[in-house]
């Protein structure tokens, strides 16, 4: 093969745009971007098991609603309507046994803090999540 001066530059603007896309591949976290995260609980005296509070904290289906954590702050009828609303696709999408006898009594936007208590920072911006309370339906 020969390698002209046209097909080298032509080589070498293709390689700085793979280099410059690679960037986007980072570890860094999806969740602060394009969705925000919901943590739930159950409120006191409705008897809902927790063994249900934990599986809807880990589903893939229900731990996150859509939209940037900016989209929910100091609004918490729509905090409470998205995470409604995904709690009704989990219903659809997941097998999780309870999840259909729950609504959400209340959501708002906090900082997300660790075991510890410790506030969550990624990338040196403060992570925040929606904290949900389920009622009995």
């Amino acid at each position: 093969m020969i390698l002209s001066r046209r097909s080298f530059l032509k080589v070498a603007g293709l390689s700085a745009v793979a280099v410059a896309g690679a960037s986007m591949f980072t570890g860094c976290n999806v969740n602060n971007l394009f969705s925000t995260g919901v943590v739930y609980s159950a409120k006191k005296g409705e008897d809902i098991d927790a063994d249900l509070i934990e599986k809807l904290n880990k589903s893939n289906f229900a731990n996150a609603v859509p939209g940037h954590s900016d989209l929910y702050s100091g609004k918490p009828n729509k905090c409470k309507e998205a995470v409604q609303n995904q709690l009704n696709g989990a219903n659809l999408l997941s097998n999780i046994p309870g999840a259909k006898n729950v609504k959400v009594e209340s959501a708002e936007l906090s900082e997300k803090t660790n075991e510890k208590g410790e506030k969550v920072v990624e990338n040196g911006k403060q992570v925040y999540v929606i904290k949900a309370v389920l009622v009995k339906n």
